[in-house]
């Protein structure tokens, strides 16, 4: 065997690994275990598994264990713009100015146009969840709880537009959450600095 050979047949196997971690991450079942084995991928990893989101969305209207949601021309349209603006870099756990330029200024102008063609359970689902979660069903029935996204703490990024989840449920900035990894608010890039509580 070549040495060209090699590596090639080490790329496929590296390849391989990732899409069965990203399959692992899309099919768990409860949001706070999603959201820790998605901290255990890779930057590269999260991004394909965004990009696989979204290829999916544009391709089929569906993602990941979820109802087909009939997207419009415009819906796709806009999901197709984020595809192509995203990078890696938005993923990575540190700050560093592509990731600062796409959360702070491209984001917001992001989703006050896609308020104007997707419902709020639509943007929830679509930007800010990898897969729907148990929870996600639940949550629609939800009344009074301390917590709506999970059992634990920091699972949400304060101040974001889609913090938590449907319902009066907001995100309550918490500065015990210390954690600087970007496993909340829009793509799941953001810091969860925040706790999740209903508020009447």
């Amino acid at each position: 065997m070549s040495c060209s050979q090699d590596v090639a047949n080490e790329e496929l196997a590296k390849d391989s690994r990732a899409d069965y971690k990203i399959d692992k991450v899309f099919a768990l079942e409860k949001e706070d275990v999603q959201r820790n084995a998605y901290t255990l991928l890779t930057q590269e990893e999260k991004y394909t598994l965004w990009i696989k989101k979204l290829e999916s969305l544009i391709d089929n209207g569906s993602f990941y264990k979820s109802e087909t949601i009939s997207l419009n021309s415009k819906q796709k349209a806009l999901i197709q713009e984020l595809k192509n603006k995203v990078t890696k870099n938005v993923f990575a756990d540190k700050p560093n100015d592509e990731k600062e330029y796409f959360l702070n200024i491209y984001a917001p102008k992001f989703l006050k146009k896609a308020q104007k063609v997707f419902t709020y359970d639509q943007m929830g689902l679509i930007f800010y969840k990898i897969s729907k979660t148990q929870e996600d069903i639940n949550l629609k029935k939800l009344s009074v709880t301390s917590k709506a996204n999970s059992e634990g703490g920091c699972n949400c990024a304060a101040g974001g537009y889609f913090t938590c989840q449907w319902g009066g449920d907001k995100c309550a900035a918490n500065t015990d959450c210390r954690d600087p990894r970007a496993n909340c608010g829009f793509m799941w890039s953001s810091p969860c600095d925040g706790d999740c509580r209903v508020f009447s």
